[in-house]
């Protein structure tokens, strides 16, 4: 039997769990749920005609894609080529000119300019405190002053209550296998993946840091930015305790 141990430790997990076997365990997250919750961030006012756009990290493009349907000026970047590949599938009949770039959200190629950044379903929180840190930082230096910030997390406390610490169900024939469990020690969300067709087993980790609201105000604040709204949703509802999600969305101060 071939066994193959896919980032099986969380070091570095995020450069090998973003492939075809994540799209398939997500293929959930659809085009629907992305449309739900841009029309509410229009609505509200945050996302507006001309300005420019990042989603940072934008996976397959669902968000993005949605944006240049719309006629909206945005771009996305992700680490993942497969990802990449599939967003420029999504999106090459949007626009005429390239909209994809491949990066890591800590070092992004980047220069100062857009009026809002968008960081969605949980795509922070990967690394340890300095990282995570220099992610917000560098979110803070490409925006213009007044820009908009967008952070979508789950809501640790509402997740950890409601740990289910095992899962087993089939996915287009595979075999798929999850166990959960919250590691005191780090502070983290620890999620381990076995996929398995026939003689063929992959095993992947999911390791996030665990950061509650008073953490992200705190990380919000020392990195420049005044926290304008939180949301609870998708569709907009207002946050509490019982919350899945947590999403806070950040203005970036005037210096004077």
């Amino acid at each position: 039997m071939k066994r193959f141990e896919t980032g099986a430790s969380d070091d570095g997990w995020y450069r090998r769990w973003f492939n075809r076997d994540y799209l398939k365990l997500y293929s959930h997250r659809d085009d629907e749920e992305a449309g739900i919750f841009l029309n509410f961030l229009i609505d509200r006012g945050y996302i507006k005609y001309a300005q420019k756009i990042l989603d940072f990290p934008c996976g397959v493009g669902r968000h993005l894609q949605y944006l240049l349907s719309k006629n909206y000026n945005a771009y996305g970047m992700d680490l993942s080529t497969e990802l990449l590949n599939e967003a420029r599938k999504r999106t090459e009949s949007e626009s005429k000119e390239s909209r994809l770039v491949r990066g890591d959200i800590r070092y992004p190629p980047f220069k100062t300019g857009f009026d809002i950044i968008l960081n969605l379903f949980t795509s922070f929180g990967y690394f340890e405190d300095d990282d995570n840190r220099l992610v917000l930082n560098e979110i803070f230096r490409m925006l213009s002053p007044g820009g908009k910030f967008v952070l979508d997390f789950i809501n640790i406390d509402f997740h950890l209550r409601n740990l289910i610490p095992e899962d087993d169900f089939i996915i287009e024939g595979a075999k798929v296998k999850i166990n959960r469990k919250y590691n005191s020690e780090s502070d983290r969300l620890m999620k381990k993946i076995e996929i398995s067709r026939e003689d063929d087993i992959r095993q992947y980790i999911e390791s996030i840091k665990c950061l509650r609201r008073s953490d992200l105000m705190e990380m919000f604040k020392l990195a420049g930015f005044k926290v304008i709204d939180i949301i609870g949703s998708y569709d907009g509802s207002t946050f509490n305790e019982d919350s899945s999600r947590m999403i806070l969305i950040g203005e970036k101060l005037c210096i004077a």
